[in-house]
């Protein structure tokens, strides 16, 4: 019981540190390294899903930006 109490106090006293944020700042908040809170377990108290911690968005390809581009500009001629 007492090792569980002190697990919640490391816990709360890490969660305290932490302000309540926008998701992407929550998600910066996140600390791999930490000795005694697992990063499962501080995404569960940030409320932050482990998936969306270590996506990595991909950039637009060459033939989209492209096809965007020459939209933008047809637009641009005829904006009817």
């Amino acid at each position: 019981m007492y090792e569980q109490i002190g697990r919640l106090k490391v816990e709360l006293d890490w969660l305290k540190k932490k302000l309540v944020s926008p998701t992407e700042e929550r998600r910066e908040l996140v600390e791999a390294d930490h000795a005694e809170i697992s990063v499962r377990r501080q995404c569960e108290l940030l409320g932050v899903n482990r998936s969306g911690l270590y996506y990595q968005p991909l950039g637009e390809s060459a033939e989209n930006l492209k096809l965007m581009r020459l939209i933008d500009q047809e637009y641009t001629r005829r904006p009817f």
